[in-house]
């Protein structure tokens, strides 16, 4: 089946609804880039979610490193907040209030994240450069399709990024070069409760990119 692309500007779409405009408080947007450093066995998630109606942001960054990462005390470095104020997009840059930064600095393929904790020991600048076009998909979340309002025209891409730069972590520093996927939704309807949504397995989502010819993104299945 063909694959659809969208335009880069869909990276700055984060709107909040207009004066006299009502949505379902379940609707979202969401940033999302990850890194890795093979060697040393870290991982990171990093990741914004809007919620517009109220309106609101969750986000942050979280590091992980090994395989027993079961629990939030596990884990390596955690700073996610769950409720600050809505982000600003102020030339082409999201800041959240507990100091995580993306720029667009060319939307639809290439951003530079950053991020500092309040100590400083922790902290990280890395470009993502994309190897992959901005592959346009519905939904990622099983149900999500039942929900979300057609009318506010709901969205998502997904791409793969070339990732260089350095992270600190509580006072060690890592050089960075990987390729990571990225993912977005905008006006999706996200309702994840066993009530609202669609029980599935215990799955994950597993983007994979084998080199220039070869990747998975399942989101677009």
């Amino acid at each position: 089946m063909p694959i659809g692309t969208h335009a880069p500007e869909t990276d700055l779409l984060i709107p909040l609804p207009a004066e006299g405009e009502r949505w379902d408080h379940h609707t979202i947007h969401t940033h999302y880039f990850g890194l890795s450093v093979p060697e040393a066995e870290l991982g990171g998630f990093i990741y914004i979610r809007y919620q517009p109606t109220f309106p609101l942001c969750q986000g942050g960054v979280a590091f992980f490193r090994g395989m027993d990462n079961a629990h939030p005390l596990d884990i390596e470095f955690l700073d996610f907040e769950i409720t600050m104020p809505y982000p600003e997009l102020v030339d082409n840059t999201v800041t959240t209030a507990n100091g995580l930064q993306v720029e667009f600095t060319e939307p639809g393929r290439v951003a530079k994240v950053s991020y500092r904790s309040k100590d400083s020991r922790t902290q990280f600048e890395v470009v993502q450069t994309a190897v992959t076009p901005l592959f346009a998909r519905g939904h990622v979340m099983p149900g999500e399709d039942d929900h979300a309002d057609p009318v506010r025209q709901p969205g998502g891409t997904e791409q793969f990024m070339h990732c260089v730069g350095d992270v600190t972590i509580r006072g060690a520093s890592f050089a960075v070069d990987c390729y990571a996927a990225r993912d977005r939704s905008w006006r999706q309807g996200r309702v994840e409760d066993q009530g609202g949504a669609r029980p599935i397995p215990p799955i994950g989502w597993s983007p994979m990119y084998f080199g220039e010819d070869l990747a998975f993104q399942p989101g677009l299945i």
